[in-house]
C-alpha cells in the first residue's frame, strides 16, 4: 500500500492519510466517466475495457452510478485469468451488468461503441481499423493506440496539451514532437491538431465533437498533484460525515 499524506498548509502538520493508489484509480476513473458523458457516442449501451486489472474495476465502480443504461461490458486482457476474475467480481456486485470476454483484442474493440485501454503495455497495438465509425475511445494508458488511430481521429482531447507535448516517450507527444500532431486545430496535411482539452470543454470555451462518421480519442496524461486536490475533497467529506479512523503520529 502507498499512501498519500495531507498536510497543513502552515504548520506542515500531517492532517489526513489515505491509499494512493485507490485515490489514483478513483481520479483516472472519474476522468473517463466526465469525458465519455461529454464527448461519447450518444445512446451506447456497450463497453469495452481492454485490460482487467484495478483501473478496469474501479471503472466499473463508477459505471452503475453514471451511466445506468449500460447492459454489457466486453472484456479482454492478454492474461486471461485478470479477465475471468474480473467478471466474477461483477458477477458478485454489479448484477445487472453481463460481461463477454473476448479471446483477441480485436473482438473486444470492434465489439461495443466505447472503448477504454486500461493496460501496462509500452508497444501500441491498436489500429484505426480495428475502430468502427461512431466510437469513443478513452486511451487511458497512453500506448495502447497506433499513430493511424490518432491521425485519423475525428476529434482528439487530452487533459494538459504542454504535459502532453514534453513527454515524447508517449505516442501522442512523439507525433507533437514530429510534427504531425499539432496543438490546436486545423493539424498539418496527413496529421491533425488537438482539438482542445477537456477542461475547454467542460467550460463552454470550446464546443465539444462527439464521434459521427470517425472516432473520438480522450487522451488523459494525469497528474499527480491531481490526487493532493482529490484527497483534500475526500477529508471534508470524512470530517463532515465523521468517518475515518483518527491517528495519534506524534
Amino acid at each position: 500500500m502507498t499512501e498519500e499524506l495531507l498536510f497543513l498548509d502552515r504548520t506542515d502538520v500531517v492532517e489526513c492519510a489515505a491509499e494512493a493508489g485507490w485515490l489514483s484509480a478513483a481520479r483516472t476513473g472519474a476522468y473517463t466517466m466526465v469525458s465519455l458523458h461529454h464527448l461519447g457516442p450518444p445512446g451506447w449501451q456497450e463497453l469495452t475495457l481492454v485490460g482487467c486489472g484495478t483501473l478496469a474495476r474501479t471503472h466499473l465502480e463508477l459505471l452503475g452510478t453514471s451511466f445506468p443504461q449500460a447492459h454489457t461490458v466486453h472484456l479482454y486482457d492478454v492474461n486471461p485469468r485478470r479477465a475471468i476474475a474480473l467478471a466474477d467480481w461483477v458477477a458478485h456486485n454489479r448484477t445487472g451488468l453481463r460481461t463477454l470476454i473476448h479471446r483477441t483484442a480485436r473482438d473486444a474493440v470492434e465489439a461495443a461503441p466505447v472503448v477504454v485501454t486500461v493496460t501496462t503495455t509500452g508497444e501500441g497495438y491498436l489500429p484505426a481499423a480495428w475502430l468502427r465509425p461512431g466510437t469513443f475511445v478513452a486511451h487511458v494508458s497512453l500506448a495502447d493506440l497506433l499513430p493511424d488511430a490518432l491521425l485519423t481521429a475525428q476529434a482528439l482531447y487530452v487533459d494538459d496539451i504542454d504535459l502532453v507535448a514534453d513527454n515524447p516517450r508517449r505516442i501522442l507527444g512523439a507525433l507533437m514532437r514530429d510534427g504531425q500532431v499539432t496543438a490546436r486545430e486545423p493539424g498539418p496535411p496527413g496529421g491533425r491538431g488537438i482539438n482542445a482539452t477537456l477542461g475547454q470543454v467542460l467550460t463552454g470555451e470550446v464546443p465539444a465533437k462527439r464521434p459521427g462518421s470517425g472516432h473520438v480519442i480522450s487522451s488523459p496524461f494525469g497528474m499527480a498533484v491531481l490526487d493532493v486536490a482529490l484527497l483534500g475533497a475526500v477529508h471534508e467529506v470524512a470530517v463532515r460525515r465523521k468517518t475515518g479512523r483518527r491517528l495519534r503520529l506524534y
